[in-house]
């Protein structure tokens, strides 16, 4: 059983994870934390009946969990995902991992050293629908592949929502873009 620690009270931690987390044998959610958003610390407390913190590191530094889920704003991954690297926990993460080529490279490279695992929630490249463009070209029904080209988006928010605020998210939805074709492309090849 693998005992899992939330950082974050996040709209898709509470609409998506949590559900599909209680589908899955062999995985359990022991705690969650919220620093900023008191609110959705009851909202999840009471829908998931849930160990609670304002804590971050307090999740962290528990002995009795195995790995930490990182919902948080993209500008917070690197922080957190280090912190919960070097206690000796796995780190599963929102996307993007982090906001620049360096961080995801150090915590990268920080895991391996610590034989941990770190993955960010894309789940892109299991969809099946992927799985269809690369039998239909590797089979040659769509002719010479000269150009993949994708789009991450979201549902509009309010005006003032963290990812309209952010020069860095432009930079960091061209980024994955282009993470997404290197690594159909790696596939198709």
């Amino acid at each position: 059983m693998v005992r899992l620690g939330i950082l974050g009270c996040s709209e898709i931690a509470y609409r998506r994870f949590m559900p599909a987390v209680l589908e899955c044998d062999g995985l359990e959610v022991v705690v969650v934390g919220e620093e900023y958003a008191p609110v959705k610390l009851k909202e999840f407390c009471e829908k998931y009946s849930l160990e609670t913190t304002t804590s971050f590191d307090e999740i962290i530094n528990r002995s009795d969990l195995d790995a930490v889920y990182i919902p948080q704003p993209p500008a917070l991954h690197y922080k957190w995902a280090k912190k919960a690297l070097e206690h000796g926990k796995h780190v599963f993460l929102e996307k993007p991992s982090t906001t620049g080529f360096h961080g995801s490279e150090e915590l990268v490279c920080l895991a391996r050293e610590k034989k941990l695992a770190l993955h960010e929630n894309y789940m892109f490249q299991y969809h099946s629908q992927i799985s269809r463009i690369i039998e239909m070209v590797n089979a040659g029904k769509i002719g010479d592949v000269r150009l993949f080209r994708t789009d991450f988006t979201f549902p509009r928010r309010d005006n003032n929502d963290f990812r309209y605020n952010s020069v860095r998210y432009t930079m960091i939805r061209q980024v994955c873009a282009c993470l997404i074709t290197i690594k159909l492309g790696e596939i198709i090849k």
